[in-house]
């Protein structure tokens, strides 16, 4: 039980973090040469000269699609694995099981985009959304939720993993009837002194 609670609990985490990682504009920071600061994300863009201001994409850049399509995909199956720990907690097993499989999923699922743009930034070359006559005039580096986002893999993993090992021996326990053995030790002969 210890352990399917744990492994609730890290999963949970994992879900939170990646909707924030999701929803947050910072995949990639790009300063230019005269200062400007621009924050990037799945959803949309913030400039900071003097204030922030910041624009929903529309429409979205091509390269974008296929990081929003799969970190949707993940939040959706860490809510149904959500869902499913909730009810697991309330009946069999098999349920939990099902959950931890949905939260492993979601955790393979979101650090395919998230170190798929990450590479070209670490690599010295552009994220993949970005003109290369723009790419001569400013300076990328990783944003805050590329980080959360391998956080949230890593928690979405050891929590799916956790919650999927755990669940097994509450089937057993379950599913197997109460046998009364009754065991007599053989008689010891006196102990001579």
């Amino acid at each position: 039980r210890m352990a399917s609670g744990v492994g609730k609990g890290l999963s949970i985490i994992g879900w939170l973090l990646a909707i924030a990682n999701s929803a947050l504009p910072m995949w990639s920071i790009t300063t230019t040469v005269v200062g400007v600061t621009m924050w990037q994300g799945l959803w949309m863009k913030c400039v900071s000269i003097d204030t922030w201001h910041c624009d929903v994409y529309d429409p979205t850049p091509q390269g974008l699609l296929k990081f929003k399509a799969m970190c949707t995909l993940a939040v959706l199956l860490a809510t149904l694995g959500l869902f499913l720990s909730i009810v697991g907690a309330c009946t069999l097993a098999p349920v939990n099981r099902a959950a931890g499989v949905a939260f492993l999923l979601a955790g393979f699922l979101l650090i395919i985009p998230v170190t798929w743009y990450a590479v070209p930034i670490i690599q010295g070359s552009n994220p993949p959304v970005v003109n290369f006559l723009i790419s001569k005039f400013v300076k990328f580096r990783l944003g805050a939720s590329i980080y959360v986002g391998w956080a949230a893999v890593a928690f979405l993993l050891f929590g799916g993993g956790l919650l999927s090992c755990s669940a097994g021996r509450h089937y057993v326990a379950y599913t197997v009837l109460p046998i009364v053995v009754s065991f007599r030790p053989p008689p010891q002969p006196p102990l001579q002194v």
